[in-house]
């Protein structure tokens, strides 16, 4: 009414406080009846561990998330052409030789040569042959049949210091041999499946035997166990 004074609330806890206590009198009455307690005693357990949250002031609760970061190292991309006597890597001798060229672009990069088709490969099989090289890594192709393919394909490969000038791209097999292996080390790899000799044309040379005509070969510094792999191939050659 006007001209009086409203008197305040009394505080929410003390109101939930004499509920609360009530609840329990009103339970123990129930009780001494014979009646069912459980009803307002549960309401009372409720009322008071209920937290009310204040209306005035919304509550902002600050939560903060720690993340892991999984250092990762990527593999050498050079890793997956491995050299092998039927290919390099997945692209194996009898993959469409544009197929192959883009493969191989794919991690090199644009070829440092490329012969295209020529017919003045005479010694290679087919009517035209071509070369592409990429350093010290050459790719041979030909429109002719070989023991892989008999439409246009990849059939050989040559690595060796001769074609990247002295410089080489890090190609190696799976048993980790690449130009600068030793004889010694290539036996350790290969043991049994190793022949080296010297030819009268073509000087030193090894080769890891396997199914004709799938096999590793390439030529050394020598003979000895100590001497030096310079050139790695895999697949038959031009001129064989």
């Amino acid at each position: 009414m006007p001209g009086r004074h409203q008197q305040p609330s009394p505080p929410l806890g003390i109101v939930l406080s004499v509920i609360a206590g009530l609840a329990v009198v009103v339970s123990i009455i129930l009780a001494l009846r014979g009646g069912e307690a459980e009803t307002p005693t549960t309401l009372a357990v409720a009322l008071s561990t209920s937290t009310v949250a204040p209306t005035s002031t919304p509550t902002t609760i600050a939560t903060s998330t720690t993340s892991t970061v999984i250092a990762t190292t990527l593999a050498d991309p050079l890793d997956s052409l491995f050299l092998a006597g039927d290919g390099i890597g997945e692209i194996g001798l009898g993959t469409a030789a544009e197929t192959a060229i883009t493969q191989l672009s794919a991690t090199l990069g644009l070829p440092d040569d490329d012969t295209d088709w020529t017919s003045s490969l005479g010694t290679c099989p087919g009517t035209e042959s071509r070369i592409v090289r990429w350093s010290s890594l050459q790719i041979f192709l030909t429109n002719g049949e070989t023991a892989w393919a008999n439409e246009p394909h990849f059939f050989h490969y040559g690595q060796s210091l001769a074609a990247g000038g002295g410089e080489y791209l890090d190609l190696r097999t799976e048993k980790e041999i690449g130009i600068g292996s030793t004889i010694a080390e290539l036996k350790s790899a290969y043991g049994d499946a190793v022949v080296v000799g010297d030819d009268p044309a073509f000087g030193p040379y090894w080769e890891v035997t396997g199914t004709d005509p799938s096999y590793l070969w390439g030529t050394a510094t020598g003979v000895a166990d100590d001497s030096v792999i310079d050139a790695l191939s895999g697949g038959a050659g031009c001129g064989e």
